[in-house]
Parts: C-alpha cells; structure tokens; sequence
C-alpha cells in the first residue's frame, strides 16, 4: 500500500512540473525614467530614482550602475545600465544630465556630444506566471 502511494505522489509531483520546468514568467515592470531637456525633474527627484533603481554612488564610474553626483553645480553623471525595452536594446553608457531648480536642462554622452534622451531601466515589479498563479526565478546550483 505504501509503494503504490509513493508511486501515485510520484506521478503526482512529475505531471506537475513536467513541460514547464523552463517556462519562465511574464517580467513586469514600472515606467522607465526618461529624462530630456526640459523633463519637469529636479535634481533631488532623479537622485531618488536612482536610488530606488539600485544605482550607488561612486567616485570611479567605469563599471554600469554608478553614479557621481554635484549638487553644487547641479549635475550627475551616471553610467547606466543596458536593458532590452520594448522598442530596442539600448547598451550601458556614460551620461551627464545638467538641471535648473526644477527642470532637465542638458544631456550629454561621455563623449561631450549632445543627447536628446536618455532611458534608464525601469525598476522591477514582479513576474506572472498566468496559468498557475506561480512565479519562477532560475538559480545557480
């Protein structure tokens, strides 16, 4: 009696998640931050984003996920993250974003040249696995 319950829970637990080992859920996010001259966000605004989309300060910017910022002069530069938005991947890349008391006032790439947007990543929400009411995250073993 005991093998053909074992049997039966076995074939239980395998029905369940074979096929859909692999099936990842729906990733949902909230609005990218976009900034452009004349985007009505302060300087204090932006840092706050920044720092509820997991970028830190630093003084070396080398490495995606950084940012310098000088309140003094009201500037920060950031070197954001990539990531694939639903009209294309844009890279990781240096920028310095210039305000007035409430407003974008300038953009700029690494390179001095002008930009007119910059995107960062939006921040995380959750993931949707419609069909069974399950989220799924791989890991390392």
């Amino acid at each position: 009696m005991f093998a053909a319950y074992l049997s039966w829970l076995n074939a239980t637990v395998v029905s369940q998640f074979e096929g859909k080992k692999w099936s990842l859920p729906a990733r949902v996010y909230a609005r990218p931050l976009e900034l452009y001259i004349g985007a009505p966000y302060s300087f204090d605004r932006v840092l706050r984003e920044l720092k509820l989309l997991g970028y830190r300060p630093r003084k070396d910017l080398s490495r995606p996920g950084g940012y310098r910022a000088a309140a003094a002069a009201r500037v920060i530069e950031v070197h954001k993250r990539g990531f694939d938005f639903w009209d294309g991947a844009e890279t990781a890349r240096r920028v310095r974003v210039r305000f007035s008391d409430s407003a974008v006032v300038g953009i700029a790439a690494a390179n001095r040249l002008p930009s007119d947007l910059v995107r960062f990543d939006p921040l995380y929400i959750g993931g949707i696995y419609p069909r069974h009411a399950e989220d799924r995250r791989l890991v390392r073993l």
